[in-house]
């Protein structure tokens, strides 16, 4: 595709598309004619960008008998497609404009996946063992944005719905150039004081470091709590730190797991709660390895507080917020675990996430055969 728009004004094989409304679908297109421009512009785009009508391939089943119209492709990708926008005998008309999963597939196998932005990646100088990466909402737009930890501190580019906007600088901390390690200092984005906003959490040296962010940039970091860091013996080889609102006020709170157990600090909004041992469980003395067993936070029972959720040797264990601490530690799968399907964390990351859409957050694991889930 080499012109879009007023672009193709003389210019040679140009495609217009027809907007009289008077050739296409009586039931489906004139009676709602802006989602009749966008369901015939995406099946037109994909005559522009070379795939020709689904119907005129020659393994289609004898119960399309919609006649093959314009060119035949040169290539087939996939099995005859009856939910392609391509396809005139598509039950539904036009496929109301939505690429199905071969569509899908023979854009990225054709064209490669849609980059959203040329920053941030191996050859823009980012690396990981220096600049942690990650994607949180920082301007409560209701998207997800990227943030990412850079040598001179942090850069944000914001989404659009559709790509991300140039990455900038929102604030000169908690990078490499001001001490930031990733050996020694996790930072993550989570909305600590309930705004709607996700905020900059590090751990450094001495404690608990929070930048707030504004919506357009971040707050200077303030010391928010003496705990959690590296001088209170807090390892990332052995202690994995996280944040999740576990009492339910949409505040994030963190949650360390100890050598002794499961250690909560509660957001206030400006500042950390002390931290209190919720439960003794998950820790490196009850046999928890950082190399063997992710931990993570997640509402797997719906009831608006995170649950502690853990990959053991035998299978998922799960220990249930209160508000003000853990039940005990329950076995609920046999399954994603070291032994229990020999999953591996340098091989098999698994996490949480709501996929069918009841409020409980699932199993997402990647395996080497592909994606694995399990639904609450």
């Amino acid at each position: 595709m080499k012109r879009l728009g007023s672009r193709l004004d003389g210019f040679v094989d140009g495609m217009e598309l027809n907007f009289t409304f008077a050739n296409w679908s009586t039931t489906d297109c004139q009676p709602q004619r802006e989602f009749c421009i966008r369901a015939i512009a995406v099946h037109e785009f994909g005559h522009a960008l070379g795939f020709a009508h689904e119907q005129n391939r020659p393994d289609r089943p004898a119960t399309c008998a919609q006649p093959a119209q314009g060119s035949n492709g040169d290539q087939m990708i996939g099995a005859w497609d009856l939910q392609s926008v391509m396809n005139y005998c598509n039950p539904v008309w036009i496929g109301s404009g939505r690429l199905s999963a071969t569509d899908i597939a023979g854009v990225v196998q054709l064209y490669g996946d849609v980059l959203w932005s040329r920053e941030f990646g191996y050859d823009a100088s980012w690396r990981v063992e220096y600049h942690p990466r990650t994607a949180a909402d920082v301007n409560g737009d209701g998207r997800a944005d990227i943030v990412g930890f850079s040598h001179g501190g942090v850069i944000v580019a914001l989404s659009t719905g559709s790509g991300f906007t140039p990455g900038q600088l929102w604030l000169a901390d908690f990078g490499y150039t001001a001490s930031w390690r990733v050996e020694y200092h996790p930072r993550t984005l989570a909305d600590v004081n309930g705004d709607g906003r996700a905020d900059i959490v590090g751990f450094s040296h001495g404690g608990v470091i929070v930048a707030l962010s504004t919506g357009t940039g971040f707050t200077p970091a303030q010391f928010w709590l003496a705990d959690f860091g590296y001088t209170a013996s807090w390892r990332v080889e052995y202690h994995p730190r996280t944040l999740a609102d576990v009492n339910g006020d949409g505040r994030a709170d963190i949650v360390g797991f100890s050598h002794g157990g499961v250690i909560v600090a509660l957001s206030t909004g400006t500042g950390f709660t002390p931290g209190q041992l919720w439960l003794a469980e998950f820790g490196y003395n009850a046999s928890w390895r950082v190399e063997y067993h992710p931990r993570t936070l997640a509402d797997v029972n719906g009831d608006g507080r995170a649950d502690i959720v853990g990959f053991s040797h035998g299978g998922v264990i799960v220990a249930l917020s209160t508000g003000t601490g853990f039940t005990p530690a329950q076995f609920w799968l046999a399954s994603f675990g070291y032994s229990a399907g020999d999953w591996r964390v340098e091989k098999h990351p698994r996490t949480l996430a709501d996929i069918n859409g009841n409020g409980r957050a699932d199993i997402i694991g990647f395996g080497n055969a592909g994606v694995y889930t399990h639904l609450y």
